[in-house]
C-alpha cells in the first residue's frame, strides 16, 4: 500500500530533528518518505516516532539508519545523478525509490525536496507520495524534471507471499481510481484546447 505522510501535519511539523532546530514542518522531508517506506512494509510508524529513532548528520538523515531499525527494509544503494532507466528497472522490482528534485518553477533556483516514486503507471507518469501533499498522487510531469533529480535512494522492501498479494489488490484499486482521475483530467483538458 502506498503511503503518503505530510511533513505539516499538526501532529509533528513543529517536531524539531533531533540534535538541530530544524522543524520537520520545513525540514522534514527526507524523514516522511522514510516514514512512508516504513508504514509500506507494515511498520507501526510516522514520523514523529522515526525521527526519534533514525541517526542524523548535521540535519540530514543517515540512509542506512532505517535499515538498521528494520533489517527487512535494505538499503541498496545512494546514487548521485541517476536516469529514468535505473529508476524504472528498480521499480519493476516493486520497491520504492526515494528521490531528491528541484521543486522550483523558477530558473536557476534552487528549492531541493524529497519524495517517494512508488511505481510507473505508463510512460512518463508515476505515481510519487510527496510529503507537502496529503496522499499519494500520480504525477505525470516529474519526467519533465528529470534534470533536476540529484539523488537516489533504492531501498528494497522484503515481503511474505501473502503480503505481496494484499498489497497488490489494494495498489491495484488504487491504481485503477487514479487512472480514472488522470483519463477525466486529460479529457476536459482536450476539451478546452479543442485536441
Amino acid at each position: 500500500m502506498f503511503e503518503n505522510f505530510c511533513q505539516t501535519d499538526p501532529k509533528w511539523n513543529n517536531f524539531e530533528i533531533p540534535g538541530t532546530t530544524l522543524k520537520l514542518g520545513r525540514w522534514g522531508c527526507a524523514v516522511c518518505c522514510l516514514a512512508n517506506v516504513a508504514k509500506s512494509a507494515g511498520k507501526d510508524e510516522n514520523p514523529l516516532k522515526l525521527a526519534l529513532e533514525l541517526k542524523f548528520s548535521n540535519g540530514s538523515v543517515l540512509w542506512s539508519s532505517l535499515t538498521e531499525r528494520y533489517s527487512d527494509i535494505s538499503l541498496k544503494k545512494v546514487q548521485n545523478n541517476p536516469n529514468w532507466t535505473e529508476i524504472d528497472e528498480w521499480l519493476k522490482t516493486g520497491n520504492p525509490v526515494i528521490v531528491k528534485i528541484n521543486i522550483s518553477k523558477k530558473p536557476k533556483i534552487l528549492l531541493e525536496h524529497w519524495v517517494v516514486i512508488w511505481d510507473k503507471i505508463t510512460a512518463g507518469n508515476y505515481i510519487v507520495s510527496n510529503p507537502l501533499n496529503a496522499g499519494p498522487s500520480v504525477w505525470p510531469e516529474i519526467t519533465t524534471i528529470d534534470k533536476s533529480i540529484y539523488r537516489a535512494i533504492f531501498y528494497e522492501i522484503e515481503k511474505s507471499p501473502a503480503q505481496n498479494l494484499i498489497l497488490n489488490k489494494k495498489e491495484l484499486e488504487y491504481l485503477k481510481n487514479q487512472n480514472s482521475i488522470l483519463q477525466a483530467k486529460i479529457a476536459k483538458i482536450k476539451k478546452i484546447v479543442n485536441f
